[in-house]
């Protein structure tokens, strides 16, 4: 039987391992293989399989159904078992960033028949590209990487692959197990202050004792404790820095200086990653504030006094001849005063109620002083008529007069 040519039909001729190129589509093939590509295995420690099976590799032969044996020269059993997995389940994992080739778990199963139909293969089976992410090797089951997996890029962190052992009987029984291969994150990314982004100089005025000065920020891609932040700062005493949240708190009392500082940010990744800033705090003096100046407000001199109704009046002397006269003026003079401002009012109409009731006090006025000018010229005239004896008499009537004047004028008047 023609051994098989493992190699496939290409334009140009690369060895496939088993040989070195010394030239154009030229191969210098190491010794059992063949073949322009060098991919001819060399099966001739086998009898050739006995031309009843394929040479797959270097006295290695895959026999045709009914036959067994190294050489494919002995009739093949019946294939009564398939292979068993150890585990129906497998969960392994690979750390992102692992180069192309690195093992990440071996399977093993079994098969309880002889000759052929006790050989195994192994491969995988699934979705397209899931298979694609593995390689398997057949004869042992191991499986390795064929890409280099990235954390924070996949859509997913883990993915299951289906893994088949197959038998070489006839006919071929085959079992399966499954296999979740999780991707753990590496310490591959620092964190990065978003909060400032870059160095940074800060002014304050007036601060006190445990006041915040800024809230720094950081972020970090990876996840888990590779992710987690922890914020530090340079050793002074004047500052202090939450650990958590970032913040900037004032420790101390502090003098008119500038102060440089140096915020850090570190994971907690097994082996941490620290990215640091660099603060510049200046402590600056409150502007001088001066006293502002009040003008006197004129307002008090310009406005009016209120207006002042009084109710008192100088009582009246013992009624005599002459004092009727005064009386009568002293009188006239009294309540003419609020005529004055009635006539004031009228040069200046006003609607607001404080000049109502003035108007209203005017007109009471008149009509008082009306009804003492009616009651004068009565006495007055009885006064001619009376004896002087009975003057004193009329001088009490008079004074009584009087003061129902200045009862009436105290009276409200309703308009």
């Amino acid at each position: 039987m023609k051994p098989v040519d493992l190699g496939t039909n290409r334009s140009d001729i690369i060895p496939i391992g088993h040989g070195k190129c010394v030239g154009y589509d030229a191969c210098n093939c190491s010794s059992s293989w063949s073949g322009p590509a060098c991919s001819i295995p060399d099966c001739s420690g086998v009898n050739d399989c006995s031309g009843q099976g394929d040479c797959i590799l270097v006295d290695n032969c895959a026999c045709y159904p009914s036959f067994d044996g190294k050489a494919c020269d002995q009739k093949a059993k019946p294939n009564i078992h398939k292979p068993i997995f150890e585990q129906t389940f497998y969960d392994t994992t690979i750390t992102e960033n692992a180069p192309i080739g690195t093992l990440i778990f071996q399977v093993r199963a079994n098969d309880t028949d002889l000759g052929r139909n006790g050989e195994l293969f192994y491969s995988a089976m699934g979705e397209k590209d899931v298979v694609k992410l593995i390689a398997v090797d057949g004869a042992t089951g191991k499986v390795y990487s064929s890409f280099t997996f990235d954390f924070e890029t996949v859509e997913t962190p883990a993915f299951n692959v289906t893994i088949v052992a197959s038998d070489n009987g006839f006919p071929q029984k085959s079992g399966v197990t499954i296999a979740q291969i999780t991707i753990v994150d590496d310490n591959d990314n620092c964190p990065l202050f978003t909060k400032p982004s870059d160095n940074l100089q800060v002014e304050i005025a007036d601060a006190k004792l445990g006041d915040v000065v800024i809230k720094v920020l950081a972020t970090d891609s990876d996840s888990g404790v590779n992710g987690d932040i922890t914020y530090s700062i340079s050793n002074n005493n004047a500052f202090s820095i939450d650990p958590k949240t970032g913040l900037l708190t004032i420790a101390s009392n502090l003098t008119e200086k500038e102060y440089q500082l140096t915020v850090g940010a570190s994971d907690n990744g097994k082996i941490s990653c620290l990215t640091e800033i660099r603060l510049n705090v200046k402590v600056v003096s409150l502007p001088t504030k001066e006293p502002s100046k009040k003008t006197p407000s004129s307002a008090t001199d310009s406005t009016p006094p209120p207006f002042e109704t009084s109710s008192t009046t100088k009582t009246p002397e013992p009624w005599t001849s002459s004092g009727t006269e005064n009386t009568q003026k002293s009188a006239t003079t009294d309540i003419s005063s609020p005529l004055t401002s009635e006539k004031d009012a009228t040069a200046a109409p006003q609607t607001s109620q404080k000049y109502v009731v003035i108007g209203a006090s005017a007109g009471g006025g008149l009509l008082v002083l009306i009804i003492v000018a009616f009651v004068t010229k009565k006495i007055f005239c009885k006064a001619m008529i009376s004896p002087q004896s009975n003057m004193s008499e009329q001088g009490a009537k008079v004074n009584q007069s009087f003061q129902g004047e200045f009862e009436l004028h105290s009276m409200p008047v309703k308009m």
